[in-house]
This record gives structure tokens, C-alpha cells and sequence, in this order.
């Protein structure tokens, strides 16, 4: 899975389709990512479907990070995940 640093913030790359049985991989890389970072955000630009088990990823990341971290950077609700690249999913 491909992750890079950029601007501060720790950047995990999702691509392909997630659901129960196939979203291990990326929760792994997210908690280890969040353990690590104050900041991550997940690029979603490869993700061909996702079910509401990789919501729920994001957003147990999300909380964990931003117990950490403080408020959201940007516009949005406090308890959306921050997810680049998802508007062709």
C-alpha cells in the first residue's frame, strides 16, 4: 500500500474495491498510520467500491487521530473523515 508524508500530514493511498472481506489491508496500514501521525488522510482516487465497512474505517481513524491532533483542518462536519480523490466512487 502506498503512503507518503506531505505538508505534515501522513498520506495512505487506497485503490480498488473494500468491503468486509477485503478492507484487513487497509485498516491495518490506517491504524498504523494513525498510531504514528497526528494527521492522515486517505487518498481515494483508486477506489473502485467501497461498502460501509471502509466508512467505518475512516472514521474510527478519524476519531483517534483527532483526539490528537484538534480540530479539522478546513469546512465540514467534526466527525467526517477527510477523504481526497472520492468523487468518481
Amino acid at each position: 500500500m502506498v503512503q507518503y508524508e506531505r505538508g505534515g500530514v501522513w498520506v495512505v493511498v487506497a485503490h480498488g474495491a473494500y468491503d468486509l472481506d477485503s478492507i484487513g489491508r487497509l485498516t491495518q496500514a490506517l491504524e498504523t498510520a494513525a498510531a504514528k501521525h497526528p494527521r492522515v488522510i486517505v487518498d481515494a482516487s483508486g477506489v473502485t467500491f467501497a461498502d460501509s465497512t471502509f466508512r467505518a474505517g475512516l472514521r474510527a481513524v478519524r476519531a483517534f487521530t483527532s483526539e490528537r491532533a484538534g480540530p479539522p483542518v478546513g469546512r465540514g462536519h467534526p466527525c467526517a473523515p477527510v477523504v481526497s480523490g472520492a468523487s468518481n466512487v
